[in-house]
């Protein structure tokens, strides 16, 4: 397998819960801190957590993604490449993946009406993979590589705010860490953060029956540039995704991220445009 055949094909299972690329940032080795008799009201966590993800709804970072897993012969490979992570929440997710010297060659990403997938590499037919975002199912979205819905990039970067009521919270770790478990689109999200800052260095995405899907450790906090505001919120300048079903790992490296007027621009979400300027050969429907 080339070099190139082993990027698409490690991409093709594993760049679905890795696009982004905005993940929320922690700090290193909190100070264990005294346990008190009750943990704090979810209600205060979610509040506390939403304060600092609030003002990412729009988000543009350079990024630099690594994938590791198995190829055709069983031999554990790891492949990396360049691109960019464009958020505008609650829908329009965009990761980009190439050289930034050349050209992007794969596209996964979401706008309010469809999910998709777009690998136009240049040695083979070029082609890409569309559903409609209100018929997605683990299924349909397992022809993606991992049976998440498309929009849980963004919960497992951590960009998104928690529901106000619905989940619990308990102390872990000796009193070390919060976990909050609450509701996800598919199943369960469980999240570890600090009992300090309250931003998180763990997120897990859980089927129904508790087994886990896809899990993200986070590192390396980064703050962002946010235009026309002192405010500069931390995300992540590392995560670490494992998909366990896979034997598969992603690690995105998010650098310069940034809110601004300029950028990320709705265009960049428009499918037809992005299509026709790569001059697609094919396209498969993921809702039949």
């Amino acid at each position: 397998m080339t070099g190139l055949a082993a990027f698409r094909g490690i991409v093709r299972s594993a760049v679905l819960v890795a696009t982004v690329m905005t993940c929320m940032g922690c700090r290193s080795s909190p100070p264990p801190v005294e346990k008190p008799d009750d943990p704090p009201a979810y209600a205060s966590v979610a509040e506390r957590y939403n304060a600092r993800t609030a003002p990412l709804e729009r988000l543009w970072a350079r990024v630099i993604v690594r994938f590791t897993a198995r190829d055709r012969n069983g031999n554990r490979r790891t492949e990396q490449g360049e691109g960019y992570l464009q958020v505008i929440r609650p829908n329009h997710v965009l990761l980009s993946v190439g050289s930034y010297v050349d050209r992007m060659y794969f596209y996964l990403g979401s706008n309010d009406q469809l999910y998709w997938w777009v690998d136009s590499m240049k040695d083979h037919a070029r082609e890409a993979a569309v559903g409609r975002l209100e018929l997605a199912t683990r299924e349909r979205a397992a022809q993606l590589g991992v049976p998440v819905h498309p929009l849980d990039l963004l919960e497992l970067i951590g960009v998104t705010t928690l529901p106000e009521s619905g989940g619990e919270v308990r102390w872990v770790d000796r009193g070390r860490a919060i976990e909050v478990t609450a509701p996800a689109r598919w199943g369960i999200r469980r999240l570890q953060l600090d009992p300090v800052m309250f931003e998180p260095t763990r997120i897990e995405l859980l089927d129904d029956a508790g087994n886990m899907v896809a899990r993200a450790e986070i590192a390396l906090p980064v703050a962002v540039t946010i235009e026309g505001s002192g405010h500069r919120p931390r995300i992540a300048g590392r995560v670490r995704i494992a998909l366990p079903t896979l034997e598969a790992e992603v690690t995105i490296d998010i650098h310069s991220p940034e809110t601004t007027s300029r950028r990320p621009r709705l265009q960049a979400f428009d499918l037809l445009s992005l299509l026709e300027s790569l001059r697609i050969d094919q396209i498969y429907s993921l809702d039949e």
